[in-house]
């Protein structure tokens, strides 16, 4: 991940998400992190949103609704 989300994300957030990157189910992430499932997935969601929060929502960015 490199510097990825520095300043953004907080250490657990960045760990969770180069699993994630790398192709690891919240089940294996958590095995290997010694977490359980469903905190890789709200670390997943908490750092979705900030990322979203600064970079925009890519699905609706272009679509032309804040194009006016």
């Amino acid at each position: 991940l490199g510097d990825f989300g520095a300043g953004l994300l907080t250490p657990r957030e960045r760990e969770v998400a180069e699993f994630t990157l790398k192709g690891h189910s919240a089940e294996s992430t958590g095995q290997i992190l010694g977490i359980s499932p469903g905190t890789v997935k709200s670390q997943t969601a908490r750092g979705l949103e900030r990322l979203r929060a600064l970079l925009g929502d890519p699905l609706t960015v272009g679509s032309g609704e804040d194009d006016r």
